[in-house]
């Protein structure tokens, strides 16, 4: 009934072939060894952006970013995030690191000790795409994960779909076991957003609520909303 955060996009722009979706940008990123330099790019400009929002009033969103397998496993990783979060003012809880699930994340100890260490630190850690791979129960048992997002694979069509339907029931009635939030993403339709909260999903995103947009476009959003306590 109320925004609660927003999660943070890369698109790449290129001259030839135009604007490249998010995973095609990452998948570029990760190919040409830069995703650490990308990385650190994507959670400053999400800091710094929060900073500027908090300065207008709206100090109780958070913000999403997601993070390469691949850079949980620098040994650095935890400490440049913090050190970020410092140079800010932000406190702990106001950047959200999403893990993607689909991606395999390595089973080595520099990863454990990173996602160990944001864990201890206060930072809130996401599963993406929970639901359809091998890993998911595995973390959420490793780590203290603050929510999980379901995958779209399964919201997309959950009204159609009754083996969606059930699996979601499931991870909702898992999520709720262990107090975890449980956000349904791909949103695009008030029918649907109704079904998948009667299942136990209470927090929801999707182009229903908005579309991907500008850090200046979301201001005129926020305006719309008429603050934080309105519907979406």
């Amino acid at each position: 009934g109320k925004l609660v955060g927003l999660e943070a996009l890369i698109h790449w722009s290129n001259p030839r072939h135009g604007k490249s979706p998010a995973p095609v940008a990452v998948n570029l990123a990760e190919d040409g060894d830069c995703i650490g330099d990308l990385g650190d790019w994507a959670i400053n400009e999400a800091c710094a952006c929060k900073a500027r929002w908090n300065a207008l009033g709206y100090q109780a969103l958070s913000i999403a970013v997601n993070v390469s397998p691949t850079q949980l496993s620098n040994n650095n990783f935890a400490r440049r995030f913090r050190e970020t979060l410092e140079r800010h003012g932000l406190r702990r809880d106001e950047i959200e690191i999403e893990i993607t699930e689909s991606e395999a994340i390595p089973d080595e100890a520099m990863t454990n000790r990173n996602l160990q260490a944001l864990s201890e630190m206060g930072i809130r850690l996401a599963m993406d795409d929970f639901g359809m791979g091998y890993s998911s129960l595995l973390h959420l048992r490793r780590f203290n994960i603050h929510a999980i997002k379901i995958d779209g694979s399964l919201t997309r069509d959950v009204l159609t779909n009754t083996t969606n339907a059930d699996i979601i029931r499931a991870i909702t009635s898992l999520g709720k076991a262990r107090n975890v939030e449980v956000v349904a993403e791909y949103i695009e339709t008030r029918e649907q957003r109704e079904a998948l909260a009667e299942m136990g999903c209470n927090v929801f995103q999707g182009h229903y609520h908005s579309p991907p947009i500008s850090e200046s476009e979301w201001l005129s959003y926020f305006a719309e909303l008429g603050g934080m306590n309105h519907h979406k």
